[in-house]
């Protein structure tokens, strides 16, 4: 796949998941990641996706993944701690949140 049809799935995953369609947006998502596991914006788009499914488990790992590629980023830290807590950890949680 090319860079710009990269970004044509990526920005075809965002514009489902902002209308709703997070299952469709998960498709987009996976097409950028099979190419670039380490897709940041994909990873955390993805998670995010999963997450308002009610997919707190797998999007908790999705969080993780970029925890691990980026830990200077407030925002998978800040979901990941709220996917803990849906899933009755919130030790785990607050640690995050540190």
């Amino acid at each position: 796949m090319s860079r710009s049809l990269l970004l044509a799935s990526f920005n075809e995953g965002v514009h489902r998941s902002m209308a709703g369609n997070h299952e469709a947006a998960l498709q987009s998502f996976d097409q950028v990641l099979a190419v670039d596991p380490r897709h940041f914006p994909a990873l955390t788009a993805k998670a995010f996706a999963l997450k308002q499914l009610g997919r707190n488990a797998e999007a908790l790992k999705g969080f993780q993944r970029a925890i691990e590629l980026d830990p200077s980023a407030a925002d998978p830290h800040r979901e990941a701690a709220l996917c803990q807590l849906e899933l009755g950890e919130p030790e785990a949680a607050s640690l995050l949140m540190e």
